[in-house]
């Protein structure tokens, strides 16, 4: 699937996460292409796809992806005009304590499927992401680390059925949880515990990158860490087989 901003854990980050494009006249489901320089009509000139600058203009186009393919996915490269990775961020409140973990790397694998056909046009996946050089930043100077510094999400399911333009649903393929996240050595006891991401969130979709920006804090969110609402930040790009970008339109 593709994505551009990530949940932790989709990430959970943004999710893995899906791109996608609006579909002029008919729905605003959106469906996955390729960002190549291969294609026909060439109207992009950054990496990824994002700013249309006119047919015959750029140096990428856009290649309709036919039907299900296996994507890589990486926040690398989705800040700083695809220079530099975006730090994917989980807020929320643990043990009636303010938490915060940040992760500096995320990858993910998968598949997605473009339904090409009328009017349905839509694009599906699932995947998994792993979180790397995860951190607590928050409750700071009480030793708390994510075990093994990572995180890795259950298998996630994204699809751009039923949703606004530009956006890409996010959520378990079985069950409710989205990632596990271990937290250990915190010298608040009630920290030291497994609290799981679970419920659902929406990605928005630029170029070939999905991103998340999710700031809650109610117990009736859409999203949940630990059972409380919670707030997921991060961005993640998905990568075609052959190593070219997914682009959503």
């Amino acid at each position: 699937m593709i994505v551009r901003k990530s949940v932790i854990g989709i990430s959970v980050l943004g999710v893995l996460i899906l791109s996608a494009s609006a579909v002029p006249g008919a729905s605003a489901e959106l469906r996955a292409y390729e960002c190549s320089s291969s294609a026909p009509v060439k109207d992009y000139e950054d990496a990824h796809c994002v700013t249309n600058v006119g047919a015959g203009h750029g140096t990428l186009g856009h290649i309709l992806l036919p039907g299900q393919e296996t994507i890589t996915g990486t926040n690398a490269k989705t800040s700083s005009e695809t220079a530099a990775a975006t730090v994917s961020v989980l807020k929320g409140t643990l043990a009636g304590v303010s938490s915060e973990v940040q992760c500096t790397g995320a990858s993910g694998t998968g598949s997605l499927t473009n339904d090409n056909t009328e009017p349905g046009l839509s694009v599906s996946g699932t995947g998994t992401i792993k979180y790397t050089g995860c951190t607590v930043a928050k409750p700071a100077g009480k030793g708390c680390k994510v075990s093994g510094g990572a995180i890795t999400t259950k298998e996630l399911a994204g699809t751009t059925v039923g949703q606004a333009a530009n956006e890409v649903k996010i959520s378990p393929k079985e069950g409710t949880e989205l990632a596990p996240v271990k937290i250990e050595g915190c010298s608040i006891e009630g920290l030291n515990n497994t609290f799981p991401v679970t419920g659902s969130l929406t990605a928005t979709s630029s170029g070939a990158t999905l991103t998340t920006s999710h700031f809650i804090g109610t117990a009736a969110a859409n999203i949940l860490w630990g059972g409380w609402g919670c707030g997921v930040q991060g961005s993640f790009t998905v990568i075609f087989g052959n190593g070219q970008v997914l682009a959503f339109t």
